[in-house]
């Protein structure tokens, strides 16, 4: 769990109903992000939506693509977000859907962060 999370948890209370207890101002600093990734990862299907700088005008430009869960069909994602120049992936996923994504990640062979 992020440590900003975390901080604002413990801010926030047990959830007992303790009264005044408010989340706590942190010294995070805010970061942008200028070339990400995010991934929902099913069952059956991953969806990546990436967002870059548009090169034309000001502005950014969103591409959808879904992908099936099978290790095969995971390289060509990973091709198409380091030609994009991404430098952050952030996943959402439940249960054990994330497993081989994970296992990607750690192999050495493949990783989401290209670089």
């Amino acid at each position: 769990m992020p440590p900003w999370l975390l901080r604002a948890a413990a801010a926030v209370g047990s959830g007992r109903g303790e009264a005044g207890k408010m989340l706590a101002e942190t010294q995070d600093n805010e970061e942008i992000v200028e070339r990400v990734a995010a991934l929902d990862i099913g069952k059956a299907e991953l969806v990546c939506c990436v967002r870059v700088p548009c090169e034309d005008r000001p502005g950014r430009l969103q591409e959808v693509e879904t992908y099936a869960t099978m290790t095969r069909s995971l390289p060509g994602m990973a091709d198409r977000l380091r030609c994009l120049g991404v430098t952050r992936v952030v996943m959402e996923a439940t249960s054990d859907y994330v497993r081989r994504e994970r296992c990607m990640s750690s192999s050495g062979r493949r990783r989401w962060r290209p670089g």
